[in-house]
């Protein structure tokens, strides 16, 4: 297994095995081999790298990452190859952080709008019922 695999085992709880660091931040497969006989379950998290040039390994490709670089922080430390590894790839985005989806604003003016148009009404239904 490689430093980015996480093998699980199950006798009874899950217990992980190997370097996790990271492993939130990236995308997983997630296998599963299963023995139901004898109650016993292996799987084994494989973490795909991220774009190249993201040396903060969080799903993009930004200023921090030349910030990783510059500090030799980067995948092969302070190398050209890394540099232009980040300078194809500056401002891409995760598909995954790319198709999250965007909250709407509340549209309080057609919201105002509906409740004068509802308090009008209420005023107009009083004045006929009292004349």
């Amino acid at each position: 297994m490689g430093d980015d695999t996480l093998r699980i085992h199950r006798g009874g709880g899950w217990t992980g095995t190997g370097p996790a660091e990271g492993a939130g931040t990236r995308n997983i497969s997630f296998p599963m081999e299963e023995d139901v006989a004898r109650g016993f379950r292996v799987a084994t998290i494989a973490a795909s790298p991220g774009p190249a040039g993201d040396f903060d390994d969080d799903g993009d490709i930004d200023g921090a990452d030349f910030l990783r670089w510059q500090r030799g922080e980067s995948t092969h430390g302070l190398t050209d190859s890394d540099l232009d590894s980040w300078k194809s790839g500056f401002g891409v985005v995760s598909l995954a952080a790319a198709s999250m989806p965007v909250p709407e604003s509340m549209p309080y003016g057609t919201l105002l709008l509906a409740a004068i148009v509802g308090l009008r009404c209420q005023a107009e239904a009083d004045r006929l019922a009292t004349a």
